[in-house]
């Protein structure tokens, strides 16, 4: 008789321990009462299922503290496992066998030694093979799905192979029945017959099964698993294994011969260039940190060069000036300047050098403090700019230059005196209209030594105004790379009025807010600096016109 619950009682007790035990013993006590078994009989057989089941729990321990292992379930996620596993389901079946035979043998129905005997035997380790490692593996599975782990690969790859060898049994069986039926004897004869082929073949294939997958878990699935929980527990949050640690856990897989191997080495290095960039990566973004705290600390130092206290003279009511800059980086060689030379005369700069950063922030400081200084001296705007263009042009190996424009106001007249070294030409607001103010032709400051830089004068009327900017304006560029340009500078300066008491301001908000608009989002190319000066009042005026003699 072929009984595939003798799976389950060693299966159960081994993962369930005696609860499982005993619920088998009692679903046999069921099965032989509704069998029509005597009463002592049902007995015999409800102890010898309770010592079927219990006894590989027993057996189990053993093994483990054999093994100096820690108490744990039976999990078949290796092939030490497996093989442990057979062992138990083998031992556990002689005994079973022992067990039932002399039961048997004492009510007279077999002998101890006898085919019923040897069938119970075959059958309780063929089914304790083909349907109980299936249950342990599912009862595993389950206690993961509980505790949200998921099954290994190495129980993947033997429940396939169970399957397989399940597969290759039935098909022999029924090779074997086609064959054997015809001429069979008797139906007993012809089931032991049968059953002895399935044994055979199963026996064969799982000891082939067990060469291939310990041949697999050496090569294959151990160094997966292995190199799969060394990754988990490198990119973990809590960061549990360090890099030297991860990369010596993997190199205890480069041995391997194959793609395995190869994998656990470029992993390895893939571990040691990680930590070897991250390290870089913190040694540069620390030193960006600092260099961007000294460039925060430079920013406020080069604005609170710049005059910001607006109104700067609020005790002067014939004049009124504003300016504003926004550096395209943390610090920008744009520069506005406005200072009283003396009682009567206001002198304002507006000054451009090249390239931006700190190189030309710092080239913007020596340039700023040259000028003011030379001013304050009781030089007129030309001698102010043939001055420092030499003293500029002094030890310049960064061949760096600037463009400036610098104009003197007599506060009781209107008069201005300016000179232009290579800036972007001012708009000037007289007459009741805006356009540009000319100049003659000077070159830049600090490009060559000894130039003679020429000065023009103009006479301003009460409210008229001066627009002094820096390229950063009209050179601003939006995401199709078009420039602002001049024509909508004239075009923004005309369309924008204003009241007296905030006037100025607002007209450098309006420019600011439209190069805004006109980028659309593109990044700054360079620093926007501009300047308004307007005159409220002045004793007498004479002409609005350049005089260039």
């Amino acid at each position: 008789e072929m009984r595939p619950a003798g799976a389950l009682p060693p299966a159960l007790g081994l993962m369930l321990g005696v609860p499982g035990a005993i619920g088998c013993a009692l679903g046999n006590l069921a099965a032989d009462i509704l069998s029509g078994y005597a009463p002592e009989l049902c007995a015999w057989g409800l102890a010898a299922q309770f010592v079927f089941g219990f006894f590989p729990i027993l057996l189990w321990r053993f093994i483990q503290r054999r093994a100096k292992e820690p108490p744990s379930a039976l999990r078949l996620n290796n092939v030490r496992n497996i093989i442990r596993y057979l062992a138990v389901i083998i031992i556990n079946a002689l005994l079973m066998a022992a067990m039932l035979g002399l039961i048997f043998q004492a009510y007279g129905l077999s002998g101890l030694l006898s085919t019923t005997s040897a069938m119970l035997l075959l059958n309780n380790i063929v089914f304790g093979v083909i349907l109980g490692i299936p249950i342990v593996i599912f009862i595993s599975q389950a206690r993961l799905w509980m505790t949200k782990g998921r099954m290994s690969l190495s129980e993947r790859f033997v429940l396939l192979f169970i399957l397989l060898n399940v597969v290759a049994a039935g098909i022999v069986g029924v090779a074997a029945y086609i064959e054997i039926s015809p001429h069979a004897a008797s139906p007993l004869a012809m089931w032991n017959t049968i059953y002895l082929y399935i044994v055979i073949s199963i026996s064969a294939l799982f000891i082939i099964t067990v060469f291939i997958l310990r041949n697999m878990e050496r090569n294959i699935t151990v160094p997966i698993e292995g190199i799969a929980a060394i990754a988990k527990g490198y990119v973990s949050k809590e960061r549990h294994e360090s890099a030297k640690t991860a990369a010596a856990k993997c190199e205890a897989f480069t041995h391997i011969g194959n793609e395995t191997g190869m994998m656990a080495e470029a992993f390895r290095t893939m571990i040691l260039d990680l930590e070897t960039y991250i390290a870089n990566l913190s040694r540069v973004t620390a030193e960006k940190e600092r260099i961007g705290a000294e460039l925060d600390v430079a920013t406020k130092i080069q604005a609170g060069m710049l005059p910001r206290i607006f109104p700067p003279f609020p005790a002067r009511p014939e004049f009124d000036i504003y300016a504003a800059m926004q550096p395209a980086k943390e610090v920008g060689g744009d520069f506005y300047d406005f200072f009283l030379i003396d009682d009567r005369t206001l002198a304002v700069v507006m000054a451009d050098v090249s390239g931006k950063g700190v190189p030309a922030a710092l080239f913007m400081v020596i340039a700023k403090t040259l000028i003011k200084n030379n001013a304050q001296y009781g030089k007129n705007p030309s001698e102010v700019f043939n001055t420092v263009n030499n003293l500029l042009c002094e030890n310049n190996e960064a061949d760096m230059f600037v463009t400036a424009f610098m104009g003197y106001l007599d506060i009781p007249s209107g008069r201005l005196t300016y000179v232009n070294a290579g800036h972007n030409p001012p708009l000037i607001f007289t007459g009741g209209r805006w356009e540009w103010l000319g100049a003659r032709k000077n070159f830049i400051l600090a490009g060559m030594e000894n130039i003679s830089y020429k000065q023009d004068e103009i006479t301003m009327r009460p409210g008229d105004e001066l627009f002094l900017y820096t390229d950063g304006v009209t050179e601003a560029v939006n995401a199709a790379l078009e420039l602002f340009g001049e024509a909508r500078l004239m075009e923004v300066i005309k369309g924008n009025t204003y009241d007296n008491k905030n006037g100025l301001k607002e007209r450098l908000t309006a420019v600011k807010q439209s190069i805004g608009a006109f980028a659309d989002g593109a990044e700054q190319a360079d620093d926007i600096t501009m300047l308004a000066l307007r005159i409220e009042t002045v004793v007498g005026a004479a002409s609005c016109r350049p005089s260039l003699g």
